[in-house]
């Protein structure tokens, strides 16, 4: 991971689809500042009353979940540096059907949540300036609910217009305007710490014993942890921006392990400096599960008034930068998508200053109008579910890969054994132990008969969801001790005699050839045949205890997810039930139009015919 060795030069065509244009210092910009401004700036407040002082442990809690999935990216992003992310990961490894899944969850993460971060940003706009809310918020709904967003936002629809545009002038204005807004992001949360702890005088009352750390309990606890996972939803984002980064296989892993140590580091600190300004038993001390608190009122019941100004005008200033990071890799998903087929392959064009444009306009008009109509105050936990699948997907897929899955699938018994985990065990004993078992014991409820049933059959399930992990561990260590010779030790001569081209076309599980074009992309343009068949290769990031971490990580997945209401599952059902269909209604229009043989046009180049000529990409090594 931090080895000095340089790693493999990038074939020609990456170099022209990225550039080389982000650097480690880039990409730690564009994950910290997707991460901190949602968690320091809003989930601080929401969550301390639920959880109290102890909300500063639901930040490491979370952290450390989203560890165990962080380092499946890690590996992921180091084998696989393409645009895409969730996306292309289940597509090597999964197949066409589970990458659909992971391109809904990281549309919840990115598109939609940066529309939601958007309305958030107009309410602070109109928190400052009351009469704009007047002239720029149109309600529709119940004018008397104050929690209600049930209104037409044009301000917040303007600001996602406006990160659109960024992204149409090119690349390299938005990387230089979000590693000046990141700074002064970071800037702004040391001041809200350093201040908070200032104004706090000395150590705070709240920690003095474990009853007043602990003021809610272990389901304040768990609560909270549940509430505070969006506040680390982008870590992977620098993931959709691998193929334009500068040695994906070293910078990759280290910039997502440095967003997620960064953002937890900094939201932990400042979720300690609020719980110790915020004023106990004042009338606005919001110290009640339906009132969150902010920053910005602590400062003022301190008396800290210059500080709370400072807060509020910073983070008006600064909150956008979350909604622009949440709006970049949108288009170069979609991007993925069309080289694939699942969407219409205008998606891959790319203009002369190297930006997807078409991407760009039609995720723009779409964010654009949902930021104006869509009330999120349902969809918050409805995006939370998804980037939560998202990441059991991705986890699935690592170990997929593990198991010789990687390209097409060729260890039958074991994926059949992976997905009875991933479907079916973990998350029936995940819910039946959260749901009928431990939720209500956390809320102090009575454990009768019907909790004590739930708890014996959810632990059964998951002894069964154990010994399936064991038997996959076996897999994997099979494998590994049959996989003796590596591409280092064999000369490329030999490694393209092995290569045949009725190989190339049997990596599509789904029988669509159009999946053949975007495995031979990546190969090609990372030369990404040495990782994928040589496990033991000290050049890539490999994740450490595979299948158990990957595994832990979607169990521990699925029972946050557990702790959500089950109409909040409702409406993910329904969005993902949407996705599918859309997905069907396109493949059968490619077959119906015979479209299969089109060309992928997500490299720009001047010379056309080299770019669509299939046979140049079997010049190089390629995933068998």
């Amino acid at each position: 991971f931090f080895s000095e060795e340089e790693s493999e030069s990038s074939s020609s065509s990456q170099k022209k689809e990225s550039g080389g244009q982000l650097s480690l210092f880039d990409l730690l910009c564009i994950g910290i500042g997707g991460t901190v401004g949602s968690g320091v700036f809003v989930l601080t407040g929401e969550v301390y009353p639920k959880a109290g002082p102890s909300a500063a442990l639901c930040w490491i809690i979370g952290a450390g979940v989203c560890l165990l999935s962080a380092l499946s990216y890690m590996e992921l992003s180091a084998r696989v540096p393409t645009k895409g992310s969730t996306y292309a990961y289940a597509y090597h490894a999964l197949g066409e059907f589970a990458a659909v899944a992971g391109a809904t969850s990281l549309t919840l993460e990115y598109g939609l949540s940066g529309a939601g971060v958007a309305r958030s940003w107009s309410g602070k706009v109109f928190g400052i300036f009351p009469s704009a809310k007047k002239v720029l918020a149109v309600p529709y709904g119940d004018d008397d609910d104050d929690d209600d967003d049930r209104y037409l936002d044009f301000c917040a629809a303007g600001l996602q217009l406006l990160c659109a545009l960024v992204c149409l002038r090119g690349f390299n204005l938005s990387k230089r305007v979000v590693n000046f807004m990141t700074v002064a992001k970071v800037a702004l949360v040391l001041f809200l710490i350093v201040a908070g702890f200032a104004a706090a005088g000395g150590r705070p009352r709240d920690f003095d014993s474990s009853g007043t750390f602990f003021a809610k309990g272990a389901s304040g606890v768990a609560t909270g942890t549940s509430l505070l996972f969006f506040g680390f939803i982008g870590f992977d984002e620098v993931c959709c921006m691998a193929a334009r980064s500068k040695d994906p296989r070293k910078t990759l892993p280290r910039a997502i392990a440095g967003t997620l140590f960064g953002a937890a580091l900094l939201s932990t600190l400042a979720q300690l400096a609020l719980a110790g300004i915020v004023v106990a038993g004042d009338s606005d001390s919001n110290d009640s599960d339906s009132e969150p608190t902010s920053f910005e009122k602590a400062f003022r019941q301190r008396g800290w008034i210059w500080a709370k100004y400072a807060a509020e005008v910073g983070e008006v200033a600064l909150l956008p930068l979350v909604v622009l990071l949440s709006f970049m890799p949108q288009p170069e998903l979609m991007a993925a998508l069309g080289c694939d087929g699942v969407v219409s392959r205008r998606f891959t064009h790319k203009s002369p200053n190297d930006v997807y444009v078409f991407g760009c306009v039609a995720c723009g008009v779409i964010l654009v109008v949902i930021t104006l109509v869509v009330p999120f105050a349902v969809l918050w936990n409805v995006i939370n579910l998804g980037v939560l699948l998202g990441f059991n997907v991705s986890n699935a897929a690592l170990i997929s890969v593990r198991l010789g899955n990687g390209g097409r699938r060729t260890n039958q018994e074991a994926s059949l054994v992976l997905n009875l985990y991933v479907c079916v065990l973990a998350p029936l004993a995940a819910y039946l132990l959260w749901k009928g078992a431990l939720g209500p014991l956390l809320e102090n409820q009575d454990f009768d008969f019907s909790a004590r049933a739930f708890l014996v059959v959810g632990l059964a399930l998951f002894t069964a969801a154990c010994l399936a992990v064991k038997h996959l561990a076996n897999e994997i260590d099979r494998r590994r001790q049959g996989t003796k010779t590596t591409p280092r030790d064999r000369p490329r001569e030999e490694e393209e005699k092995d290569l045949d081209v009725d190989d190339v076309t049997a990596v599509d599980r789904t029988g669509d050839r159009t999946g053949d074009r975007r495995l031979l992309e990546i190969a090609a343009s990372s030369e990404l045949h040495a990782p994928f068949i040589d496990d033991d290769d000290d050049r890539t990031f490999r994740a450490p205890g595979v299948p158990y971490v990957p595994a832990a990580a979607v169990f521990l997945n699925f029972l946050l997810m557990a702790q959500y209401k089950w109409i909040d599952h409702l409406y993910l059902l329904a969005l993902y039930g949407t996705a599918y269909a859309g997905y069907f209604a396109a493949k059968q229009s490619t077959l119906t139009r015979g479209k299969l043989g089109a060309k992928c046009d997500c490299v720009v180049d001047d010379d056309d015919d080299e770019r669509n000529d299939p046979t140049d990409s079997l010049d190089r090594p390629l995933l068998t």
